[in-house]
């Protein structure tokens, strides 16, 4: 009774090994990232301000996840994607001019040269720069079409999308018109201290 207890035992297991036997779990990779307040650099958020005529960092922190199995390294970055904020509805002009990284699409993945983080690591980096077209800006607020980062991991290639809103200010150089009333009320100010003198 014992042998034949042994034999089917021995069956489940050449058959386990026939079948490939328990297959290694696949390692996971949980990653994020997010956009940070570009004048902390620790805030986590989906808007910034710039002036009319500020050239735009789109600082942005990238982590791996706690949950992770496995690190992520430079050879898991493998690109990302912009949509343009500012673009005129139907129309063909945009607001700012962009460009990956602090400076170019060699700049962004240097950014990346090297990476190694373990589970629970992050680093911050430059997603790209908004540059004003025409010298300025109208004030209000512009939202990208969204903005992803890639990677490439065990699992496939996966990409995270978030977007960042550009509140631009109003200017605050007087308008010329302002300027004259300033004046204006100067001159008339000054000329009514003369009539009490005399």
């Amino acid at each position: 009774m014992r042998f034949h207890g042994a034999r089917i035992l021995g069956a489940i297991v050449l058959m386990a090994v026939l079948l490939g036997g328990p297959r290694p779990a696949e390692a996971l990779l949980v990653w994020d990232w997010f956009y940070l307040d570009h004048e902390s650099l620790l805030s986590p958020t989906s808007s910034v301000n710039a002036q009319p005529d500020e050239t735009v960092l789109m600082h942005a922190r990238l982590f791996n996840s706690i949950l992770s199995d496995e690190h992520l390294t430079s050879s898991n970055v493998t690109g990302a994607i912009y949509g343009s904020p500012g673009s005129e509805a139907g129309g063909t002009t945009d607001l700012y001019n962009f460009d990956f990284g602090p400076s170019g699409p060699a700049s962004y993945f240097a950014q990346f040269s090297g990476l190694d983080l373990a589970p629970g690591d992050d680093i911050n980096f430059v997603f790209g720069t908004l540059t004003p077209s025409f010298g300025l800006v109208p004030e209000g607020s512009y939202t990208g079409h969204g903005t992803f980062l890639l990677t490439n991991g065990q699992g496939g290639f996966e990409d995270r999308q978030h977007s960042l809103t550009v509140n631009v200010l109003g200017s605050t150089v007087p308008e010329p018109s302002s300027l004259w009333l300033f004046a204006t009320g100067l001159v008339a100010f000054a000329g009514a201290g003369r009539r009490r003198r005399a």
